[in-house]
């Protein structure tokens, strides 16, 4: 459950990264707009701007809900993994034999 946590975890610092990082681009193409438009008419720049940023700006708030979930999925799974040693990971297989008939079992553990 550990392994889970800080997979989730690394999941969620990635998406707050971009969040962050495509938060500041989107920021940015707000001077341009400022700087080619004037109330709602934009030249060519200031409309390439516009739809950047509200590109930008959508791919900023899925990061940030992606970072967010992927934290508190992390935290969650981390404070509920048991305590003690966990079972070696990986698939363990079993075969049963008896008179009635013969069974194969098989047990995958992360």
């Amino acid at each position: 459950m550990k392994t889970a946590a800080v997979v989730a975890g690394g999941v969620g610092v990635v998406g707050l990264v971009i969040g962050l990082i495509t938060g500041g681009m989107a920021m940015g193409e707000a001077g341009t707009i400022e700087d080619n438009c004037v109330d709602t008419l934009c030249n060519q720049e200031g409309l390439d701007a516009a739809d950047s940023g509200q590109t930008l700006a959508a791919v900023s708030t899925a990061g940030f809900i992606i970072g967010g979930i992927g934290l508190a999925a992390g935290t969650t799974l981390w404070l509920l993994a048991p305590d003690g040693e966990a079972e070696e990971p990986g698939p363990q297989a079993g075969l049963t034999v008896s008179p009635g008939g013969a069974s194969l079992t098989m047990k995958l553990t992360w």
